[in-house]
């Protein structure tokens, strides 16, 4: 261009003739001539001729079959140049350079660049959601978080919860929280094929759906939007999928440090809330999200309980295992089998609609949760297990001083221990715990003894009235002496 620029400006400008410019600046009359024009454009250089790889153009077609092969392959075991560089000489006695395999070998995988929709959603109608994974510190070690993610396409608004895993009750409880965070339910919620909704994945858009997942969304009365597996459904959600990354880059850079996971989805509700302030287009997002909570589904009278049902047996121990844990029931439901409800925090196991026990729950591997009421009965029978009961082994101190002393006595009494802890049955523990406190100061190691103390602590001091007469002044008589005269009379 900067040549075209100089000989027009000669040609024009200082009137030189094609014959002198071609001679100055050494191009032929013709050129001068062409380039020199008002019609005339960019120098390009043409292909006249295609050129030929007289090496690996007879290989091209033989590449590309392995190349598009490779899609139905798992995605680390597909072709790399130089596997396909290697094949080509031991198959084919290729004779060429890797290079030259290389940049065909680029030229052909080069993605297509796609092209997207402006898209506006229809308030209350449609949200998104989402499971991403994280990491955080809890309780001084480092572990894997599952955040749940929920975002209304019309006003942007979005909400975050993390849980220790990504199953059935952490899936619900997710929902549950997200629609009271909305203040409604949206009509249509996008997912692509979690199985904890997805039993099967049919042809097209038909699924066969998890029955814990189809008892939620009757319950809200949404409508459930599967998208297609693979790089096919990759765009029909793009907005939840952007609120994963947008969610841990914000929400949890730096790695954050808390003493429990209430306390780091505290934090990030926060955060979920502040996002309010936002602009977005000529509204905050909290202006839109106003607007959107009219055309949301009311929530339902009462909220879905998010538990996941398992069946378990009792053992000889008195307990049941779910997920490598275990926990403990009575005693007269050895040998039966009973139904576990998993909720995120609490099991509950019940028996014929009866709630038999409940317990915090463990995600420990190998952890226990043994409560004593279970084996008071079995305790009784057998007191001389009260010095080794591995269920005693949680007990705070004062119960641990209490039965040490209790086995201290000659002969041992471990069941009077046992009979301290039947007390609960009728006082409170801090009742109980006050009493055994006393008794210990008082070197006292009998259950009878404890349940005088903690009747006295639990009965309320019963004060009488006296109702004496008011008097303004008080008269003092003295004391007449010959009435003792008469009495000594009276006795001779």
């Amino acid at each position: 261009m900067i040549d075209v620029e100089y000989i027009r400006k000669l040609r024009y400008v200082k009137g030189w003739s094609i014959r002198e410019i071609a001679k100055s600046i050494g191009h032929s009359r013709n050129t001068i001539a062409k380039y020199s024009s008002e019609e005339s454009k960019e120098p390009k250089y043409q292909i006249k001729k295609i050129r030929t790889k007289p090496v690996l153009g007879k290989y091209e077609e033989v590449i590309k079959q392995w190349i598009e092969a490779d899609k139905e392959m798992p995605v680390k075991q597909r072709h790399t140049a130089h596997r396909i560089y290697e094949r080509l000489r031991e198959e084919y006695r290729y004779l060429g350079s890797e290079a030259s395999v290389r940049r065909l070998v680029r030229k052909v995988k080069k993605p297509k660049a796609e092209a997207y929709l402006p898209l506006e959603y229809e308030l209350g109608y449609e949200a998104q959601c989402d499971f991403g994974q994280a990491e955080a510190i809890i309780n001084g070690q480092r572990v894997t978080i599952h955040m749940f993610c929920m975002k209304l396409m019309a006003s942007q608004r979005h909400f975050v919860v993390l849980f220790p895993h990504q199953k059935s009750e952490a899936f619900f409880e997710g929902h549950r929280q997200a629609f009271e965070f909305f203040g409604g339910v949206p009509k249509k919620i996008s997912y692509d094929n979690p199985k904890v909704a997805v039993a099967v994945v049919l042809k097209g858009r038909e699924r066969i759906e998890q029955v814990g997942f189809i008892a939620l969304r009757s319950h809200y009365l949404f409508e459930s939007f599967f998208c297609m597996p693979g790089k096919k459904g990759s765009h029909e959600k793009g907005g939840v999928e952007n609120l994963v990354g947008y969610a841990r880059r914000n929400y949890l850079v730096p790695m954050p440090e808390v003493d429990s996971l209430k306390e780091l989805n505290e934090k990030v509700k926060e955060k979920c809330l502040a996002q309010a302030l936002s602009q977005y287009k000529k509204e905050t997002l909290a202006q839109l999200w106003q607007k959107e909570q009219t055309y949301l589904l009311a929530l339902p009278r009462y909220p879905f309980e998010c538990f996941r049902v398992e069946l378990a047996k009792v053992n000889s121990l008195q307990m049941i295992q779910f997920e490598n844990c275990r926990y403990s029931v009575p005693r007269e439901y050895v040998g039966q089998s009973v139904i576990i409800k998993a909720f995120i925090e609490n099991l509950e196991i019940v028996s014929a609609d009866k709630i038999i026990a409940t317990h915090s729950r463990l995600y420990q591997a190998k952890e226990e949760s043994l409560k004593v009421e279970h084996y008071l009965d079995l305790l009784e029978q057998r007191p001389g297990a009260v010095a080794n009961a591995r269920v005693f082994s949680h007990l705070e101190e004062v119960y641990q001083i209490f039965r040490k002393l209790c086995l201290q006595q000659v002969p041992p009494t471990p069941k009077e221990f046992v009979k301290v802890l039947k007390l609960h049955e009728k006082f409170s523990q801090a009742t109980v715990k006050m009493a055994l406190k006393e008794a210990i100061a008082c070197n006292i190691v009998r259950a009878d003894a404890v349940n005088h103390i903690c009747q006295r602590l639990t009965e309320a001091p019963q004060i009488k009235g006296f109702n004496y007469p008011v008097q303004t002044s008080i008269t003092i008589r003295s004391m007449d002496l010959k009435c003792f005269d008469q009495l000594l009379e009276a006795k001779k």
